[in-house]
């Protein structure tokens, strides 16, 4: 978390404006955030490895890749594009 300028839980947890037991059940794997905390997580700049998992990151780019066309996209290229697809999502 400090890589994004929040040290813990309960900082995250203020400025998401939840509560740290939410964060908490979160990062247990017992619940998910809700989609307006994902958008504000990403915006924030965390990954989405970071929200979900190591293995997350991957299995969004496989699912997002066999949703369109060409296959033939690189995964960097790939993923910059959804990356800013998913900061706008913020902006509007």
């Amino acid at each position: 978390m400090d890589r994004n300028g929040i040290k813990n839980q309960t900082e995250l947890a203020q400025k998401l404006g939840v509560s740290q037991s939410a964060i908490s059940s979160w990062s247990s794997g017992r619940n998910e955030p809700d989609l307006n905390c994902m958008k504000k997580m990403l915006l924030m700049g965390m990954t989405i490895a970071e929200l979900f998992g190591e293995d997350a990151e991957q299995s969004v780019i496989n699912g997002l890749k066999n949703k369109i066309t060409p296959r033939s996209v690189d995964n960097a290229v790939f993923l910059e594009a959804v990356k800013k697809a998913l900061a706008s999502l913020g902006k509007n």
